[in-house]
């Protein structure tokens, strides 16, 4: 639905038992290696040039090879949904866990404003998992509002909730945005994140919405009721037609992938890294050969899309059509 995105916003795991090799081979880019001390990891690989994002990879711990992850929203926002969901997958066969994952809910189009949250707030109409919620108000130099959020939970929780004005806060930095654009973000860490992660790898873009959608209301919900009634009247109580409409929204959104231009060498770097190996078997199988890996270099532009082309700086010369030759 127009106006409305979702988005992985933060990716974090760990694998037990791994060479940092083959992690860093599942990413697009050059990586800088440095000397750490954190956590007990003594090693880190950082993704350069990553649009002032990052992605960090950790090793060294004495005497284990575990690899810890950490990949910030300017990065993993770039990212096809596919690309995350195959990720996620490795992570669980690798039998990995995962310690924090963020999604975001964009919305750009709903009548629905932060003032319209606070007064249900206030008014007891907030079915939460946490009693507790803040209001932070930023203003400038002549009293102009430059930035509002409302805080649901606390940072240290498995579930944490907030919703802020994203339009405010990139006019404030400079960025020339026009009209509505309200975020809400859930972060979920520790166990809580292990199982979305999971669930992740395994559910299509449609379902991961839905879910999505599904984590956030379970966090926090509103409904038609007061602080005076009963826990189990409020929990029951009526959907607010405002918070049906924007929930229903985000179920339907569009999932969001930032535009971020990859390079030939890029490029170049993840398939010596990830593709090589797997090459090298098909080129010596009596069921493939260099026959068969050249037949398939010949057919694959039948497949290129505008990602293809931009690498090549072409225009596309014909429309792909599903079920071209093979």
């Amino acid at each position: 639905m127009s106006g409305f995105e979702v988005s992985v916003d933060w990716l974090r795991f760990t694998i037990p038992s791994i060479e940092v090799k083959e992690v860093v081979s599942r990413f697009f880019g050059t990586f800088r290696e440095s000397q750490v001390s954190r956590n007990g990891y003594t090693k880190a690989f950082f993704l350069e040039n990553a649009d002032r994002g990052q992605l960090a990879i950790f090793t060294g711990k004495k005497g284990s090879r575990e690899v810890h992850v950490d990949i910030s929203g300017k990065v993993v926002g770039g990212w096809t949904y596919e690309f995350i969901q195959a990720l996620c997958a490795w992570v669980r066969d690798h039998n990995g866990h995962f310690g924090r994952i963020d999604v975001a809910f964009d919305d750009k189009v709903s009548p629905v404003t932060l003032e319209t949250v606070e007064a249900a707030l206030r008014a007891g109409q907030a079915v939460k998992r946490s009693k507790k919620w803040r209001k932070v108000e930023e203003s400038d130099e002549e009293n102009q509002t430059t930035g509002l959020c409302l805080y649901f939970g606390s940072r240290q929780s498995d579930t944490f909730v907030r919703a802020y004005d994203k339009a405010a806060e990139q006019r404030s930095a400079g960025i020339a945005i026009d009209g509505k654009w309200h975020r809400w973000e859930v972060e979920l860490k520790n166990s809580r994140s292990d199982v979305f992660g999971r669930a992740l790898a395994c559910l299509t873009a449609e379902d991961f919405k839905k879910f999505s959608v599904g984590i956030l209301r379970s966090a926090i919900d509103f409904r038609d009721t007061s602080y005076s009634e009963e826990a189990w009247e409020r929990c029951t109580a009526k959907i607010l037609p405002w918070w049906e409409e924007l929930t229903e929204g985000f179920k339907k959104a569009r999932l969001a992938v930032q535009k971020i231009q990859k390079k030939i060498e890029d490029v170049k770097q993840w398939a010596a890294m990830s593709l090589a190996p797997i090459l090298a078997v098909l080129a010596a199988s009596p069921d493939a050969g260099q026959q068969w890996i050249e037949k398939m270099i010949v057919t694959g532009p039948d497949r290129w899309k505008q990602r293809h082309y931009d690498l090549l700086n072409r225009k596309p010369k014909r429309t792909y059509v599903l079920g071209a030759r093979v």
